[in-house]
């Protein structure tokens, strides 16, 4: 099963403490494998859902003049992005 958490630095560095010096659970060895999202990410979205639901445009050869120009082209994919179902919202930084 996979499982997303959010723990502090210092849990996450414990765990894998634990994991190179054999004191380890099978929690321990969970979250050291785990991978960090970066800060400041965005949200993240199912990308292969996301062209299943949008595969009507999938293979689309989409010539601009068709489109109204570039920007029509790129508004309707933004469109389409922000309406994707949210996995994991955006890290926020703080500036």
């Amino acid at each position: 099963m996979d499982i997303v958490i959010n723990i502090s630095e210092d849990t996450y560095k414990r765990h894998k403490w634990r994991v190179d010096h054999d004191t380890c659970t099978e929690l321990d060895i969970a979250v050291a494998k785990g991978v960090p999202l970066p800060k400041g990410h965005g949200r993240l979205i199912d990308g292969d859902k996301f062209l299943k639901d949008n595969e009507a445009y999938t293979g689309w050869i989409l010539d601009s003049s068709d489109w109204g120009g570039e920007n029509a082209y790129k508004d309707t994919l933004e469109d389409l992005v922000n309406d994707a179902d949210t996995i994991i919202e955006a890290d926020k930084v703080e500036e």
